[in-house]
């Protein structure tokens, strides 16, 4: 099974390791399968693995280094914050198909029952109609 290239982002309105936890899980479960870049701006993922602090520059280093595009992982979250607004209000949502049940066939997220999981579009740019990229909730948001 090749589970291609999957971009997740993660992210929670509240504190706490939940969020962290979920993240380095799934990238754990990805590594699995072919290469994975975990991306940790809360800076809790060392802890979480049970591993010591880095000692050399990170990502919000980088950000701040002459050499970085400053908008890079702006670029990555790209319509992402709407729809998370649009998902926390309950709509109403651009497409018809927003809120429809996301299969998880490639099981990338933990398995949980039919119907769990539900799919949002996040707009891909460049293309006209609902594109390929996706958010994806659980039923205890």
């Amino acid at each position: 099974m090749s589970w291609g290239s999957v971009m997740l982002i993660l992210c929670s309105a509240k504190g706490g390791s939940g969020t962290t936890v979920v993240a380095a899980t799934l990238a754990l479960l990805h590594a699995q399968h072919g290469p994975c870049l975990l991306v940790d701006l809360a800076g809790d993922l060392p802890a979480a693995l049970g591993l010591s602090e880095p000692s050399g520059p990170g990502v919000f280093d980088w950000l701040a280094s002459p050499v970085a595009d400053g908008h890079a992982l702006l670029r990555l979250a790209d319509g992402v914050s709407d729809g998370l607004r649009l998902i926390h209000r309950g709509g109403p949502f651009p497409y018809d198909r927003d809120g429809i049940t996301f299969q998880n066939r490639e099981r990338i997220l933990p398995a949980q029952p039919r119907g769990y999981y539900a799919e949002y579009t996040v707009p891909t740019p460049g293309e006209s109609d609902r594109g390929a990229r996706r958010l994806v909730a659980g039923d205890d948001g």
